[in-house]
């Protein structure tokens, strides 16, 4: 049985990373009021989550590449499948906590996510060849 193609564990924390300081700074900025902690609630909530959907982006988007058979659904379908599940979920979060500029929060987050997963889906697309070209050479 063939293994899984896979990201590495660098490739996943310095984006989970990347995704806490800069998502959770933008929310934030773009929820500050010197008079209330909105702008608090709203980064650490769009940073956590941030740092926590992009393990579950690149689980999902790894998951559904390996899936998937078809070659031009493989491509696209993990990106639209995965941004739309966390996008849903982000906005009743942002809801539920009382955010006031929600769409500003999360619409730069999930065009990022969007590129996120495809190059994601490209980079596991390219190690997939680069496995099949080795197992190709062995055999």
């Amino acid at each position: 049985m063939n293994e899984p193609i896979r990201t590495s564990h660098f490739f996943n924390y310095i984006s989970a990373w990347s995704g806490f300081i800069a998502w959770g700074g933008w929310a934030f900025y773009i929820n500050y009021s010197p008079s209330t902690n909105s702008g608090l609630l709203s980064g650490l909530t769009q940073g956590t989550f941030s740092f926590i959907m992009t393990f579950v982006l690149v689980k999902l988007v790894t998951y559904l590449f390996n899936t998937i058979r078809h070659v031009k659904f493989k491509l696209i379908m993990p990106t639209i499948i995965t941004v739309s599940l966390t996008s849903s979920f982000i906005i009743n979060i942002h809801i539920l906590v009382g955010t006031p500029n929600i769409l500003f929060t999360v619409l730069p987050a999930i065009t990022i996510a969007i590129a996120f997963c495809l190059l994601t889906t490209f980079k596991l697309n390219k190690n997939s060849q680069l496995h099949n070209l080795s197992q190709a050479n062995i055999t």
